[in-house]
């Protein structure tokens, strides 16, 4: 049951195990490692939701709720475990590739001249995105998602500009240059997508010639 953010460790679990013994699974946290090792929980948000990937409810899934039912994580099972995982997909896209372009939060980015409106338009290309893919976000996804990555004086960053600041390796390919390559095989153009994983790609390939 992988929580990892993205969709392209999938594949590979499939091809390891094969695809029937692989759920799908959503990680709701934020935290970070500091310089000393110590993993810091920065906020009370601690959920995951899990799932078979076919929508069934099934024996494991009620297993693995059951074994969280006495634990303070919340932890749901899914009858549609790749939408959830397509919508965080989206919304980690939409806000990493902001963080790290810009290197700022939210907030900071939202007072720039054209903060709000770029903001918007990766939003924008990484939910077209996932609609080519079968996967359309929810209304309420939707709405949410605009809510958080427009909220004025938000301190909201993902980690992986931390860890881009920091001057360690990111999930950037992982995850934004995965979404990058399913809009190339949709045929979908995202100008600030591509700028943003370029961006990445630059930070990447220096660390590598550091080694």
């Amino acid at each position: 049951m992988p929580v990892l953010n993205g969709l392209g460790h999938l594949d590979r679990l499939d091809a390891a195990f094969g695809r029937e013994r692989v759920l799908g699974g959503v990680a709701y946290i934020a935290a970070t490692m500091t310089a000393e090792g110590t993993i810091r929980h920065l906020n009370r948000v601690h959920g995951i939701t899990f799932g078979e990937r076919s929508g069934a409810i099934s024996r494991r899934v009620e297993t693995i709720a059951q074994a969280f039912a006495a634990t303070s994580v919340s932890a749901a099972a899914s009858k549609n475990i790749m939408l959830d995982m397509w919508e965080k997909f989206v919304m980690i896209s939409s806000l990493a590739g902001m963080n790290c372009l810009m290197r700022g939060s939210v907030g900071e980015i939202l007072v720039a001249d054209d903060g709000e409106p770029l903001m918007l338009e990766l939003l924008a290309e990484c939910e077209a995105v996932a609609t080519a893919s079968g996967f359309p976000p929810r209304a309420t996804h939707r709405e949410q998602c605009r809510a958080m990555l427009t909220e004025p004086g938000s301190n909201f960053s993902a980690s992986m500009r931390r860890d881009l600041e920091a001057g360690l390796r990111t999930e950037g390919d992982q995850v934004l240059g995965d979404m990058l390559r399913r809009a190339g095989a949709s045929g979908i153009d995202t100008p600030v997508l591509r700028i943003a994983v370029c961006h990445l790609q630059v930070h990447e390939r220096r660390l590598g010639t550091r080694q």
